[in-house]
């Protein structure tokens, strides 16, 4: 009763880090699974990363990093309005632990 098999990564913050790529295949998953839809989840940890652009911090200036945050973030939305509980999101610096 309620066992769960946890997938878990840490990735980047950064558009080529496969990030929404692993996103994707995992709603992809999901919805070509439906015997499993309810005994997964992915627990995703991402940290920063400084802009490829110019170098900055999350506050990226010309919104490099935070348009590819805010699309990460709307594919982890879609994902779990589809499929509750799915996708666990975490933006932390694991560095500072």
């Amino acid at each position: 009763v309620g066992k769960k098999t946890v997938f878990s990564s840490i990735d980047r913050s950064h558009p080529i880090s496969g990030l929404q790529n692993k996103l994707l295949a995992f709603l992809a998953f999901l919805d070509d699974q439906p015997r499993s839809r309810n005994n997964v989840c992915l627990i995703q940890y991402v940290t920063p990363q400084d802009c490829a652009i110019c170098g900055c911090k999350s506050d990226c200036k010309h919104g490099f990093l935070t348009r590819f945050l805010n699309e990460t973030k709307n594919l982890v939305e879609k994902i779990n309005a589809k499929y509750p509980d799915s996708v666990f999101y975490i933006e932390q610096n694991l560095t500072k632990l």
